[in-house]
């Protein structure tokens, strides 16, 4: 007698998980379509403004706190794409804002573009935008509290993201340094961006 009614236990609660799962897989996709890639969470927001989706390839991602900052590239088109993405659940992707449809202007040599989102009492910052000198072999962001982060460009493309406390003031500066690391361009706020003379 007790062993049946242990193995009913265990069958209703098996029962139940399932339901659950089942619900899961069914609801989530509704609210979030797609969930399965940043490209394809992206995709909706993206069709949204009227811009093209389906040429989009991810060519960064860096992981700021609980959250991704997204950097996409649409070479057909000639534009990228910046978002902040988190991961509900550890396995699906869910758009948290961004913005889209910047276009390269050739007559910029560099410039920089930052910015931000509130979520969680943290601010999420991020500087991406264009590098048209091939000159330029090595960025590196200084960030106001004297963090700095450096990487190569990608297809014409600078990324940097972070998180900072509620009480922390983000701002950066941004340092351009050609192959032997001897600094070509400075950009902060008061002078954001070069452009072709």
């Amino acid at each position: 007698m007790q062993e049946r009614l242990l193995m009913r236990e265990r069958r209703n609660r098996l029962i139940r998980w399932l339901i659950i799962a089942v619900s899961v897989m069914i609801l989530f996709p509704l609210y979030y379509p797609s969930p399965w890639s940043p490209k394809t969470a992206v995709r909706q927001t993206l069709e949204g403004m009227a811009l093209p989706s389906d040429t989009i390839e991810v060519v960064s991602m860096i992981q700021t706190g609980s959250m991704y900052s997204v950097l996409f590239y649409d070479e057909e088109h000639e534009l990228y794409h910046h978002f902040f993405m988190d991961r509900p659940f550890g396995v699906l992707w869910r758009n948290s804002g961004g913005d889209g449809g910047y276009t390269f202007d050739p007559n910029e040599i560099l410039k920089m573009s930052w910015g931000g989102q509130r979520e969680d009492d943290n601010w999420y910052s991020y500087a991406v935008d264009q590098v048209n000198d091939p000159r330029i072999r090595t960025l590196t962001v200084e960030w106001s509290d004297g963090v700095k982060q450096s990487m190569q460009p990608i297809k014409g493309l600078y990324h940097f993201a972070r998180v900072f406390g509620k009480d922390e003031k983000a701002a950066a500066v941004l340092l351009a340094y050609d192959a032997e690391g001897r600094l070509i361009y400075r950009l902060d706020e008061n002078q954001p961006a070069i452009r072709k003379q």
